[in-house]
């Protein structure tokens, strides 16, 4: 009599798997963070999967130009109005942004926003979100052969979104502000008094405002320009509310992101080299905090 036929294969244990999947997932996570071969890898291996992330996109891209095509005229009206609440927004915005003359030199403000307002940009596109429910990282369709660099600032026309941390051939990678590894050096923009903001996800922290200095809801904290890596002035976060925290030298104090962080398309990339504030600023009072920021 023949042998009877084996239909069963040994096949390794399902916790088994999940360990080995672990380990994979552990491995890959230490070498990215610190073997460079590695990030040159991943950067590649991106850029070759980018034209597949571009075809997948189109659908839904398509889809939202012929909404906006068919659904325009309706909202021209709807615009303007809108257009003109932005108009009288930036107008209060202006006037808050030129408190910071009150302890800097006139001549000097005044060179350093024309300085901002002359840096270099290239426009870019948002191509792909992912589906984290607080996003912090998007991808742009410009990357290496378009002149971009890692570090460089992006921008839309509302403030500041985050910064370029990963750049492939034909994309790059932004992370926004609200990225947890995220820290930024800004100022208020009335009073000219330092501090720093914490990524938080959901929010943007300021942690160490001390309650002996002047802060006021609705205040606008911009980037101090400290840190080499963003350029100052540019708006970052309004206050929302202010508590002084008992047991604490610092107010407790919640922020709302000047830019659009999750409806946003089209940013601007600011020049790879940052012009950096200039201007004496001994007369500012300081935070109380240590200034640094920490790329993510």
């Amino acid at each position: 009599m023949s042998e009877s036929l084996q239909f069963n294969q040994r096949r390794l244990n399902p916790l088994t798997k999940v360990v080995l999947l672990v380990l994979l997932a552990s491995i890959l996570l230490v070498t990215d963070k610190r073997v460079a071969a590695v990030k040159q890898m991943r950067a590649q291996l991106a850029g070759l999967f980018y034209p597949v992330q571009w075809l997948a996109n189109q659908p839904v891209s398509w889809y939202q130009n012929a909404n906006q095509y068919f659904t325009a005229q309706n909202h021209l009206q709807e615009q303007n109005k809108m257009l003109g609440n932005e108009n009288s927004r930036l107008k209060i915005e202006l006037s808050q942004l030129k408190g910071v003359h009150n302890n800097v030199d006139e001549q000097a403000a005044n060179s350093r926003l024309k300085d901002l307002l002359s840096l270099p940009t290239s426009d870019a596109q948002i191509v792909y979100v992912g589906n984290e429910p607080f996003p912090t990282h998007y991808l742009l369709n410009k990357g290496s052969s378009d002149g971009i660099k890692t570090g460089q600032a992006v921008v839309t026309a509302d403030g500041l979104l985050g910064q370029i941390t990963s750049v492939g051939s034909k994309h790059s990678e932004l992370t926004l502000l609200n990225n947890a590894q995220t820290v930024i050096p800004v100022m208020v923009a009335r009073t000219g008094v330092r501090s720093l903001l914490y990524g938080n996800l959901e929010t943007l922290d300021l942690r160490y405002f001390p309650v002996s200095a002047d802060l006021q809801k609705g205040d606008v904290l911009v980037t101090s320009g400290m840190d080499n890596v963003y350029p100052a002035g540019i708006p970052v976060a309004s206050i929302t509310s202010i508590t002084p925290t008992s047991g604490t030298p610092f107010y407790k104090a919640t922020t709302r992101a000047t830019a659009n962080l999750t409806s946003t398309r089209s940013v601007l990339i600011l020049a790879a080299k940052p012009v950096v504030y200039q201007a004496d600023t001994s007369s500012l009072t300081p935070a109380s905090a240590p200034e640094s920021a920490s790329a993510p």
